[in-house]
């Protein structure tokens, strides 16, 4: 059996802002990344999904994601 660790997401992007914000459900911290033209958190981002998907336990559910979050 897999102990696993699940993290909400949502991303939005209008224009030229674009966000993610994460949430651990089990302890409640969180990650908020955003690229615009003011803060650019694209390497962070890269890295902390890197991170995640290396671990082999680690899902990411959210809100219409199949439709929207995913593909983004």
């Amino acid at each position: 059996m897999i102990n696993w660790t699940e993290f909400a997401y949502d991303v939005e992007s209008f224009g030229n802002v674009f966000t993610c914000i994460v949430k651990r459900i089990d302890n409640g911290y969180r990650w908020i990344f955003e690229i615009t033209p003011w803060r650019d958190h694209s390497p962070q981002l890269v890295q902390f999904l890197r991170t995640l998907g290396s671990t082999g336990t680690a899902r990411m559910v959210g809100f219409n994601n199949v439709g929207y979050d995913y593909p983004m």
